[in-house]
């Protein structure tokens, strides 16, 4: 399951509220995400005062151009997957936070994998949710919810 953490000074909610959307969606194009993964793909900010970051010697709050850093953490991840995700990752963030040329620089991107048998979600390690059953029996829950919210949407419903 796909987790992203973007470390950076404070960001407006709006910015936060675009990036999560795009970041996911690159996330689920990317990997080609189905089911509970891609629903459960999270972002997470992490925020840092000016007066805690210092780049080159110099703290962001004596005018120096913050950074920000997007920490991937998913499993099973090869070199290509690796490259793509570095790429659609820093143009997604760059895109958001209006960055070109230069600045791409200033973004940078933490791969930490995981073997399935080291992650559990609800109490169950990921190997064992999708070696047995549970996988396809929460993949069809999941079909489940997103049809009710997509009848549920629809006008005079």
């Amino acid at each position: 399951m796909p987790q992203l953490r973007v470390q950076s000074i404070e960001l407006p909610r709006e910015t936060k509220r675009m990036l999560a959307t795009e970041l996911t969606q690159t996330v689920v194009e990317a990997r080609r995400l189905r089911g509970l993964e891609r629903d459960l793909t999270t972002v997470y900010f992490v925020r840092c005062a000016a007066d805690d970051v210092a780049i080159g010697g110099k703290l962001v709050a004596n005018g120096r151009a913050p950074d920000v850093e997007v920490e991937y953490r998913d499993h099973d991840l090869t070199s290509a997957d690796k490259r793509k995700l570095a790429r659609r990752i820093t143009d997604t963030v760059a895109r958001v936070l209006g960055l070109g040329g230069d600045q791409l620089m200033r973004i940078s991107v933490l791969f930490l994998e995981y073997q399935t048998r080291d992650f559990a979600v609800g109490g169950t390690l990921l190997r064992h949710m999708w070696r047995g059953g549970l996988g396809r029996a929460l993949r069809r829950m999941t079909t489940a919810i997103r049809r009710r919210r997509v009848l549920s949407a629809r006008p005079g419903q």
